[in-house]
């Protein structure tokens, strides 16, 4: 899907402005995945724990979003996760006639983050930005302005102030393995995509995608005006096989399965290969990758991640 003919179309909706953005975003982020629906199973996979059939229904989302825009950010102190977690909550993974629960978090972020979307060069400044310690891999490679640092924000009832409640940080070629002529045509602006061309390797057919969504703390008390508590919160997926496997690194279960689909448009890519889907929480965070990997090589990665 053409990001400029999204724009486009959005540009003629007369509604409210903000609405508009949040919506048109989250296609931006997320749309490639709409073509996981009917997609073709047939990865098996390794020492798997437990086997389901899933389908995408995609991860819903509140239609509310505004960019605000500030001076001055001043870099906090990393916090640690215990201080972070303002209050838990059980994210299911739902299946055919299976549920696969995970703890989530609504996690305070510091008030001297960034409100405006914007483009960083590297994970490690997201988390001074934020206070909060990710998930990282030794060998990224990380490249200048390949982070998109991106928010969500409404109003509380009764408050004039725009309350942040959602970060979504995007990488869209975040491990390029052994992919040949690596090239990143990179734009300043957060709202312009990178691109990425490259040749296939033999162990990757395409970058690993990362993107991690945070719920801040106050996505509790704007869940009580809006019709979103939930939303971030149950992903429903049928008829595409999906395995679980225990990360002993991170003490946790992660979801991998394989769909068709052509990537996210960074990678502009015109037709649908198979692609390795990781998910899941870690330390209230959601956590997911993509990548034209084998179910081995994304998890040997998944065992490699750290703090």
């Amino acid at each position: 899907m053409n990001e400029e003919r999204i724009r486009e179309a959005f540009s003629q909706v007369h509604t409210d402005a903000a609405i508009d953005r949040g919506v048109m975003e989250r296609i931006l982020r997320n749309g490639y995945q709409s073509r996981e629906k009917g997609a073709h199973p047939d990865s098996e996979g390794k020492a798997a724990r437990r086997s389901f059939s899933l389908r995408q229904k995609g991860v819903a989302a509140a239609a509310i979003a505004a960019v605000l825009l500030f001076g001055a950010i001043q870099i906090p102190q990393v916090a640690t996760y215990a201080d972070s977690v303002i209050e838990g909550f059980t994210a299911i993974f739902h299946f055919r006639g299976h549920e696969v629960k995970q703890e989530g978090g609504f996690l305070h972020i510091s008030e001297d983050a960034g409100r405006q979307w914007q483009k960083f060069d590297h994970l490690s400044e997201i988390e001074d930005e934020i206070g909060l310690k990710l998930l990282k891999y030794d060998g990224a490679d990380e490249r200048k302005g390949s982070w998109t640092y991106y928010t969500s924000s409404a109003k509380e009832s009764g408050n004039i102030k725009e309350e942040v409640y959602e970060y979504t940080f995007t990488n869209r070629y975040y491990i390029t393995g052994d992919l040949r002529n690596v090239s990143v045509q990179s734009y300043g602006s957060a709202d312009t995509v990178n691109q990425i061309s490259y040749e296939p390797g033999k162990v990757f057919h395409s970058p690993i995608s990362y993107q991690i969504i945070i719920l801040a703390d106050k996505y509790g008390e704007l869940s009580k005006d809006r019709d979103f508590e939930d939303g971030n919160k149950d992903i429903d997926l049928e008829d595409v096989k999906a395995e679980l496997y225990y990360c002993e690194n991170l003490d946790t279960e992660v979801l991998i399965y394989q769909v068709y689909t052509d990537g996210p448009v960074a990678w502009n890519q015109a037709e649908s290969r198979k692609t390795t889907f990781m998910r899941f929480y870690y330390k209230g965070v959601y956590y997911e990758y993509c990548g034209q990997v084998d179910v081995e090589t994304m998890l040997d990665m998944a065992r490699q991640l750290h703090e």
